[in-house]
């Protein structure tokens, strides 16, 4: 039982016993200085009995010189200089004269000076001896104990530092096992710690002088934590540099350290905090071993504040964990990496797919693959390798179109892949309709590039008409009515029309013209587009027209209708890449009320129906919105049907209009004597102009292009009372000729002529009046009459 525990328990024990224990412990502390003076006493009176009666044949000094170096080195130096100083005594009577009263020869008084100066000397040297050896004995006894509780602190601590993840209050409790093992005080400072609090542990021996070191606590030494370089060496501090101010300076004083030793809590190379030893002016400075123990302790301290600190990650990688893949919004999962058996599933998962977490656990990635295990190649975004697009399916049997991010891992032991899923249903069937709308625009937009192509050549071709026309009317107006040339001047002008149906056909095939409806015979535009037709479908397609006698007539824009008979044949075309028949056919319907048309007015209706032998039905042709816009534009509706692989036929239903009373001509009367300037670059037509003009008693002024004609109405002072004016010209076009003579003569009728349509001239920006716009090819009646009509409703023109 250690004195701790004594003096914490003490038994009860009564009064005899309790004297009795007292009385033997007096004696056994008294017992080592009395005897040895006792001894040389009793020893010095039994030497003198026996010399008295005769009995002692030696010396007995050197004997007795024995005895008094036993009790010195028993009692210690007191003890053997009694013994001494009795056998100094002793030896006065044993070297006097018998019977003289101390009288001592020469030889004797020697001898007795020899033993009185050697017997005392020599029980204070033994004394001094036996102290020297009982004090060598503690030493030796306290650095074993000391070694033996160093020994035993590493222990103590690693079972401390392995017991908690609250290393705080572990370290302070180690701080208790040091004070007093290691030091008479001791504080531990943490870097990266509280900034306001870095110390975590302070301990004093003296309770009455811990409140000093925990102040100490707040005061880190300066420089911390660099403040004892080294790899964990411990470095003794002389404690005034430790000093940060004024208030550490007088915790320092109060404490009054004889020496500091500062070991540094490093870990993996990093410094995390210090270990700080103080003792007082009474233990000293710190022994090699002690320096050794607070380096080990020192370690163990930093790989108890590493392992907390790992643990606090650890615990927060599992936080990230459970809201990087429990909680993500997107479905994710883990797979075995060669069965591709669930692993692990968030909840997200188990919301968008609809099988619980038990079933999913059960399954592999194969059931959830449908049919077709790739989504429809609609998706042509380009994609990472580890980038999949797939189709899944929903427990209720619902497909969705995933795309998968995925990325091998290790799944405790296994080799695994975390696999992350994003629903793209809705997204993929946006990419579809924009690529659609992509693919319609594109197609509009070469529409647009061939119809300005066809713009261009009908231009050309119809001044060329124009002249063949123009000049072919002269002359037969020249030729008497039984002149044998008017058949063949008759057969050219005939060709000249042919020419400008076709010119017409190629403008509506190619842009779209300011509507102008009227009642137009659908057999007759059939007969009118079929070589056109012909043309647009190849040689590995074969035409057959079928036409209804006495179809009545409809009301729609001719070049409207001839529209949709051409997209309504490219359409057929595109679903024959290997070629077949096309038919053509028109008939007449009578709708009624509860018919397949009941969305539809009841009637009489003409059908323009177009049937190819491809294997398409859909439908959706590029061409057929167009169709369906115009056609219902028109009153009508457009049906498909046919049977998949036998091909598909597209019915345009127009409603027959009555019958409209026949307009009888009026008499030409074209003739005038006005002055009108022609402005056309193409020479052949402008002198075609000036003749049908000047014919008819017109006068006439003459420019090539709208430069030349603004120099022309410079030089002209005169009246003018129209200007004709071809629109598209070089270097000024009619338009904005108009524009600048305008400027000057502000009521000026201006009548524009070009091969191009009307919509062409709007497009340029010009809003032009009822009758101001003649189209080429023309009849030389039809631009006199336009002439003659601008001309009577203009106001009368002044010079």
């Amino acid at each position: 039982m250690n004195e701790r525990s004594l003096v914490i328990g003490p038994r009860r024990e009564s009064g005899r016993w309790k004297a009795r224990r007292l009385v033997r412990s007096d004696w056994s502390r008294l017992e080592p200085s009395v005897s040895g003076p006792l001894a040389t006493l009793v020893f010095a009176v039994l030497l003198d009995q026996l010399a008295r009666h005769g009995l002692l044949a030696f010396n007995p000094l050197p004997l007795l010189l024995l005895v008094v170096a036993g009790a010195g080195l028993r009692g210690g130096t007191a003890p053997g200089l009694i013994a001494g100083i009795v056998a100094a005594l002793y030896a006065t009577h044993f070297y006097d004269e018998p019977f003289a009263g101390l009288q001592y020869t020469p030889d004797n008084a020697r001898s007795l000076i020899l033993v009185t100066i050697a017997s005392p000397l020599l029980g204070a040297i033994t004394g001094y001896a036996a102290r020297g050896a009982a004090a060598l004995r503690g030493s030796t006894d306290a650095e074993e104990l000391d070694a033996e509780r160093r020994l035993a602190l590493p222990g103590e601590w690693a079972e401390l530092l392995a017991s908690s993840d609250d290393y705080r209050g572990t370290l302070q409790a180690v701080a208790r096992r040091v004070v007093p093992a290691l030091a008479d005080w001791c504080t531990i400072h943490l870097a990266e710690d509280d900034p306001d609090d870095v110390g975590v542990a302070g301990v004093h021996h003296d309770a009455a002088r811990e409140m000093f070191v925990q102040a100490l606590r707040r005061y880190p030494p300066r420089g911390f934590p660099d403040a004892v370089p080294g790899a964990g060496e411990p470095r003794v501090h002389d404690w005034l540099t430790w000093a940060r101010d004024d208030a550490h300076a007088k915790l320092l004083r109060a404490l009054a350290p004889a020496a500091v030793l500062a070991v540094p809590l490093v870990a993996h190379g990093r410094t995390l905090g210090l270990l700080a030893l103080g003792n007082d002016a009474g233990r000293g400075g710190f022994s090699p071993s002690a320096q050794a123990a607070a380096a080990l302790c020192a370690d163990l301290a930093a790989a108890a504040v590493e392992r907390a600190r790992l643990v606090r990650a650890g615990d927060a990688l599992r936080a990230e964990h459970r809201f990087l893949f429990e909680e993500h919004s997107l479905p994710m999962w883990v797979i075995d990496a060669e069965s591709l058996a669930f692993l692990a599933v968030n909840e997200a998962a188990v919301q968008r797919y609809g099988w619980s977490r038990e079933e999913f656990l059960g399954m592999t990635l194969m059931d959830l693959r449908g049919d077709d295990a790739t989504a429809p190649g609609s998706d042509s975004r380009p994609r990472r390798a580890d980038v999949a697009v797939n189709q899944h399916r929903r427990k209720d049997g619902g497909r969705l179109d995933v795309e998968i991010v995925s990325r091998a891992v290790v799944w405790r032991g296994r080799r695994a892949r975390l696999v992350v899923v994003q629903d793209v249903t809705d997204l993929l069937r946006a990419e579809a309709a924009l690529r659609r709308s992509d693919e319609e625009r594109r197609h509009a937009q070469r529409m647009d590039a061939t119809g300005r192509l066809a713009g261009g050549v009908a231009h050309d071709f119809n001044n060329v008409l124009t002249t063949i026309q123009g000049y072919s009317e002269l002359l037969l107006r020249s030729l008497g009515a039984s002149d044998p040339r008017r058949d063949d001047l008759d057969a050219i002008r005939k060709a000249a029309d042919r020419g400008a149906a076709l010119s017409r056909q190629l403008l509506a095939f190619g842009e779209r013209q300011r509507t102008e409806p009227r009642l137009v015979d659908l057999n007759a535009t059939v007969t009118s587009m079929e070589s056109l037709v012909q043309r647009l479908l190849g040689a590995d397609v074969q035409l057959l027209t079928i036409r209804a006698p006495a179809l009545g007539r409809i009301h729609i824009d001719p070049a409207l209708l001839e529209q949709v008979l051409v997209s309504l044949v490219l359409n057929a075309r595109d679903a024959m890449p290997r070629g077949g028949t096309l038919t053509v056919e028109t008939a007449e319907r009578r709708l009624g009320a509860s018919g397949r048309g009941r969305n539809l007015q009841p009637g009489l209706y003409a059908v323009l129906a177009v049937s190819d032998t491809g294997g398409r039905l859909d439908g959706g042709g590029m061409e057929l919105p167009t169709v369906y816009g115009i056609v219902r534009q028109a009153g009508g509706v457009v049906r498909v049907s046919g049977e998949p692989g036998e091909g598909t036929t597209v019915k345009a239903y127009f409603p027959i209009a009555p019958d409209a009373p026949v307009e009888l001509a009026e008499p030409a009367a074209h003739a005038g004597d006005e002055m009108v300037l022609i402005v056309e670059d193409e020479e052949p037509v402008r002198d075609l102009l000036r003749k049908l003009l000047t014919n008819q008693g017109y006068r006439v002024l003459e420019a090539r292009h709208g430069m030349d004609a603004l120099r022309v109405l410079e030089r002209h002072h005169g009246p003018l009372d129209l200007m004709i004016t071809d629109v598209v010209m070089p270097e000024l076009d009619g338009l904005e000729l108009a524009a600048r003579a305008r400027v000057h003569r502000p009521d000026l009728p201006v009548l524009f002529i070009s091969g191009y349509t009307s919509d062409e001239v709007m497009r340029r920006g010009a809003d032009l009046p009822s009758g101001a716009f003649v189209h080429k090819p023309f009849a030389s009646d039809d631009l006199l009459r336009a002439i003659r009509g601008l001309l009577d409703a203009a106001p009368e023109t002044a010079a």
